[in-house]
């Protein structure tokens, strides 16, 4: 009989928590189809002898694969559809106990590890990684009491701001006031939603005016997220500062494009 391969339910499988031999092992009991011996198994999935015992162990306490009592003992795959629940739940319960001991392990360190300080002057942090920098700009946003300030050229805008949209939500329910520059697309949807990000008041989004040549937010004229690359807001190298004689001359540049 043919050996299963690597290929995209392997893959699947994988990524929801199965070994290598124990994907091997489902697949190749999916192939069978019927209640099968382990020597069949053995055939079929390519894993050695001495270890199919143990994964059909394995397998049968995830609850992915039944032992059926006969001379000789057979076993038989849970359909894909039952295992794959199975599988996730089982994701859902592990996420779940290593956020407690993630949340335990924080508490641990705040006794002996100072926290950040981002009032500390002239701080300038570079950050590269997306997620990295989405949680930096929720961090500033629910930091905000007053204002924010954001020049973004729209086809960047909208990705990176729905990541954020619940912090920018959060924001507004305080009374923050938003005011954001973008170029005006001929798309009216882009235009509505990032209305939505912001004062609808506030919002100018300019067809006249050349496109900037940096993207910035400035929050409370306190702290800024500023990048000097072209693409996606959160998927470029950002610079987070909080020194005033970066944030003046941003807040210079942003109020002139404001009023013209």
């Amino acid at each position: 009989m043919e050996v299963f391969s690597e290929n995209d339910e392997s893959r699947v499988l994988s990524e929801l928590g199965l070994t290598i031999n124990q994907t091997r092992v489902y697949l190749a009991l999916l192939k069978l189809g019927t209640a099968s011996k382990a020597i069949s198994i053995f055939k079929v999935s390519g894993v050695a002898r001495q270890d199919i015992y143990r994964v059909l162990r394995e397998l049968q306490r995830l609850g992915i694969v039944e032992k059926v009592i006969t001379k000789p003992t057979r076993f038989r795959a849970a359909e894909p559809k039952k295992a794959t629940a199975i599988l996730i739940e089982k994701k859902k319960e592990n996420f779940h106990e290593l956020n407690r001991r993630a949340e335990e392990f924080v508490l641990i360190c705040e006794k002996y590890t100072p926290s950040t300080n981002y009032h500390e002057k002239d701080q300038i942090v570079l950050i590269t990684e997306k997620q990295s920098i989405i949680h930096k700009i929720q961090e500033s946003l629910e930091r905000t009491q007053n204002t924010v300030d954001s020049l973004t050229p729209s086809m960047e805008a909208l990705p990176w701001l729905a990541s954020v949209e619940e912090s920018i939500k959060i924001a507004k329910d305080k009374g923050v006031k938003i005011r954001w520059i973008t170029k005006k697309t001929s798309n009216d949807k882009n235009e509505t939603k990032l209305l939505m990000y912001s004062d609808q008041h506030k919002a100018k989004l300019e067809d006249t005016m050349p496109p900037p040549r940096a993207q910035f937010v400035i929050f409370d004229e306190k702290e800024i997220i500023l990048s000097f690359e072209e693409g996606n807001f959160a998927e470029t190298p950002v610079l987070w500062t909080n020194s005033s004689s970066v944030i003046v001359l941003a807040k210079n540049y942003f109020e002139t494009y404001w009023n013209k």
